[in-house]
């Protein structure tokens, strides 16, 4: 599926979650949501071969410890957001603001090794 289709997709769904939410509101929310599944499924059958390159490409560089923890932390972060609007979708903003925050600091997690790294070749630099 192209992207044209993908995103003609998502807004064809989306329309119609919107004509649905006027009759039955409740079967509109798990059409979205199901809508929102699917095109996720296609997307990531349509990008998978871009990670698999990634990896590939870094494997053999001095890169590949920093891709891995790149690509981790931009699933992470994909992740976060299609929970964060899910949860605003179905107009619990608060939970939205709770799973961008569990994101934001599962990525700070991600990223303490490297933190590491980072200091103790700065601490070989000073001395």
């Amino acid at each position: 599926m192209s992207v044209c289709a993908l995103l003609g997709t998502a807004v064809l769904c989306a329309v119609a979650a919107l004509v649905l939410r006027e009759s039955k509101s409740g079967l509109a929310a798990v059409a979205a949501l199901f809508a929102g599944a699917l095109l996720l499924g296609a997307a990531g059958e349509r990008y998978a071969p871009v990670v698999r390159e990634l990896l590939s490409l870094a494997s053999g560089s001095s890169f590949s410890s920093y891709a891995g923890v790149f690509l981790r932390a931009l699933g992470v972060a994909l992740l976060a957001e299609l929970a964060a609007s899910v949860c605003r979708d179905l107009g619990e903003t608060s939970l939205a603001a709770k799973a961008e925050l569990i994101g934001k600091a599962e990525i700070l997690l991600l990223s303490l090794p490297l933190a590491r790294e980072l200091i103790a070749a700065v601490s070989e630099l000073m001395i």
